[in-house]
């Protein structure tokens, strides 16, 4: 089971500052949520994306039942001045029915087993990224995050009476250090498939050097995504 370290939590930032990664991701979701839109994003963790689509909804709400991610959220939208931005620290299942318009899921739930309660919580559509299989095997943090083929969930979705749609992309989410000793703590931590090398020669092989006299080294990790669209208002 995946646990947030105060050293875990440092990675990720740093990770989507540099690489821009949750900006990428919210282009991809933008043109399915509206300026009048409440949107909900349940399992939010530190909610990154949910900072970049706070300027394009109506109002967001973050749910994560964590209250070491979610405090840490609520100080970032404060710093931002995001007011239509609301944490709350949770049960998603507690909700109440038709809260949102949309209902956001980022590597959280399976549509298999939760998809009637995901419709009883939001009016329009729900919006499930997801990684590829290809990712789920080899990227960073692998053996945390055990999810169902994409398209499974969109297939069950069908089967159901649901309109689907699904779309594919790569963004680039790499992990900046400062130094070799921090990057093989990283390595260990989320477990990388080495394929047999030790952290070091793993790292060795795969880090890249940068004009960053901060972070001059820099493990790339370019993600294989799937951005599956399930609407909820539809008649075939």
């Amino acid at each position: 089971m995946f646990v947030w370290t105060n050293e875990s939590i440092r990675w990720y930032l740093r990770a989507g500052e540099r690489t821009g990664y949750y900006r990428q991701l919210a282009g991809q979701l933008r043109t399915y949520i509206g300026p009048e839109d409440h949107v909900a994003d349940l399992g939010c963790g530190l909610g990154q994306i949910d900072l970049e689509i706070a300027s394009r909804a109506g109002r967001v709400t973050s749910v994560d039942t964590e209250e070491k991610v979610t405090e840490i959220l609520k100080r970032e939208a404060d710093r931002k001045k995001l007011s239509n931005l609301t944490v709350r620290c949770m049960d998603w299942r507690e909700l109440e029915e038709e809260f949102c318009d949309v209902l956001l899921l980022c590597s959280f739930g399976r549509i298999q087993e939760d998809l009637e309660d995901f419709l009883r919580l939001c009016r329009k559509r729900i919006l499930f990224l997801r990684r590829s299989q290809r990712e789920m095997e080899r990227g960073f943090a692998a053996p945390y995050h055990l999810e169902n083929p994409v398209e499974k969930e969109e297939a069950f979705a069908r089967e159901v009476g649901l309109k689907t749609c699904v779309r594919r992309f790569q963004a680039e989410f790499g992990q900046p250090f400062s130094d070799m000793e921090e990057a093989v703590r990283f390595i260990r931590h989320y477990q990388v498939k080495t394929g047999g090398l030790s952290p070091e020669e793993y790292l060795r092989r795969h880090l890249e050097y940068k004009k960053d006299g901060k972070f001059p080294l820099y493990l790339p990790n370019e993600k294989e995504m799937y951005l599956l669209i399930i609407e909820k208002n539809f008649e075939k």
